[in-house]
């Protein structure tokens, strides 16, 4: 699974650019997109489309960016052709998805879900292979069959967002409901001026608290909202492709593995239910199935619940593969490319018994693992790439040879993400920090706190009890804060 040094796979044709017309609702939809031939490995060779991404990376306030606002259109489109036109949750992801050119430069999105784009020298599929422990714990993964350990092992690579403490999440998400409730009030009474008007507002508050909040916990609100405002986008783009592949099978002979193939590679996962029977060992696997499209068609999940206490987050955090960096060095290494081949060109309709069954489960997680490799390979060269940001720009040399030398990295994993106790100090100076706010202090020698617990108490409360020591007498305090008080201070400013 890992990088060995080996010949890149072919390209079997040059890159060609078309347009293809998606007709729903009575409006049409171009759409540029790119094609080449790949043959990812020694007897097959995929028909690839995709569309350019850069464009989704440098999009402004305003842009017109075709593919963007067409993703979004036909979005739009589609919820009104399904009878969803009203339904507050697609008008949500409507939303949040014309928010993304608000914040698509913003590398602060990296502070949740790691995907900066790399220079090109640094995607290289012939470096050294992936350290052994590495290559073990994607074995691992790969043979266990499960859900988890795979939603684990892509938490740890690029997932970087801090998990706030319960109370303070319930306001970040009340904040978001508010902010949410006005977009969807404004685009309901007043169509689309009602829209730029909620998108000015927005980006009007996202640079002043980016300028001005020095609370951690509304600058992480920032940023998640920035990188949901993204998912959504990508949720939008991948319902486009459940229509496009149709397109392409129609009109330009598309074949069943390239189908297969496109419908993986474009598609977002979704949430998945809390249902315990059926989350152990279960991957989400939109490739199983052909791409369906109809009049207004929307992703067959896309209407789920958003994350929360009743749905776990997809393991790919709203990403979508091609749009992702990782697809470089997928893309760039024969035995990655080869695992892929053999998933995709086994049809799970073709045969049945329970061999059959079993070799397209072994070829389905051997491609998972291959995916995972990737994602291994990408946050080795991000770590590298930012390394040499932070160097001084000079050449280093080695005293013998007078050979350039790089940061050895080959025998070191990507480090771990930050430990519950970096997450508790966060925690503590929120806490600390209202309490200074309440003028609260030790009441025995008027010394100042340091925050031990948040004491449990039910829902909708008045107050809730904060724990605290006195490090002048060593006493402990409890301090009762008022619930309403805390979420104002707490929660950016309500539009």
């Amino acid at each position: 699974m890992g990088r060995q040094p080996s010949p890149r796979p072919s390209w079997s044709t040059p890159v060609e650019t078309f347009t293809a017309t998606i007709s729903r609702g009575g409006r049409e939809f171009p759409f540029e997109l790119h094609y080449r031939r790949l043959r990812p490995g020694e007897f097959s060779t995929i028909q690839y489309y995709w569309m350019n991404n850069a464009h989704f990376r440098w999009l402004g306030a305003g842009s017109s960016s075709k593919n963007f606002q067409n993703c979004v259109d036909l979005w739009i489109t589609a919820s009104r052709l399904d009878g969803m036109e009203d339904d507050p949750v697609q008008q949500s992801h409507a939303l949040m998805a014309q928010c993304y050119p608000l914040v698509s430069r913003s590398r602060a999105m990296q502070n949740i879900y790691r995907d900066a784009y790399l220079k090109p020298a640094q995607i290289d599929a012939s470096a050294e292979p992936l350290p052994n422990d590495v290559l073990s714990r994607i074995r691992n993964v790969v043979e266990s069959r499960d859900r988890f350990s795979l939603q684990h092992e892509l938490d740890q690579l690029l997932k970087t967002a801090p998990k706030p403490p319960a109370r303070i999440e319930e306001t970040l998400h009340d904040v978001f409901e508010v902010w949410m409730g006005r977009g969807v009030q404004l685009m309901r009474s007043k169509g689309r001026e009602g829209v730029a008007r909620f998108l000015a507002e927005i980006e009007s508050r996202m640079k002043q608290y980016r300028k001005e909040s020095g609370n951690v916990w509304v600058r992480h609100f920032i940023n998640r909202f920035s990188y949901e405002a993204k998912s959504d986008f990508y949720l939008c783009y991948a319902s486009a492709w459940l229509s496009l592949i149709p397109w392409i099978k129609e009109h330009r002979g598309l074949d069943d593995v390239s189908e297969r193939f496109l419908s993986t590679w474009h598609q977002q996962n979704q949430p998945v239910e809390l249902a315990p029977e059926s989350l152990i060992g279960d991957v989400r696997n939109p490739g199983q199935g052909q791409a369906q499209a109809r009049d207004g068609a929307l992703s067959q999940s896309s209407v789920a619940p958003p994350p929360g206490p009743t749905h776990l987050r997809d393991v790919f955090y709203g990403q979508v593969l091609s749009l992702h960096p990782l697809s470089g060095f997928f893309m760039k290494d024969p035995k990655l490319c080869a695992a892929a081949e053999a998933y995709f060109a086994t049809d799970p309709m073709s045969e049945t018994g329970t061999q059959a069954s079993i070799d397209y489960e072994d070829a389905y997680w051997n491609f998972i693992g291959a995916v995972l490799s990737a994602a291994y390979s990408y946050r080795l060269a991000l770590d590298q790439q930012n390394v040499d940001r932070k160097e001084p720009p000079r050449k280093k040399t080695t005293p013998k040879s007078g050979r350039k030398t790089r940061v050895d990295r080959k025998a070191e994993a990507p480090k771990e993400e930050p430990s519950q106790e970096d997450q508790t100090t966060t925690e503590a100076s929120t806490m600390e920090d209202f309490a200074a706010r309440l003028n609260a202090r030790c009441p025995h020698c008027r010394g100042e706190l340091s925050f031990v617990s948040l004491e449990k108490c039910g829902e909708g409360a008045e107050y809730f009890d904060v724990l605290f020591t006195c490090p002048a007498c060593q006493k402990q305090v409890t301090v009762p804060f008022p619930s309403s008080e805390f979420k104002e201070w707490l929660s950016p400013t309500v539009i």
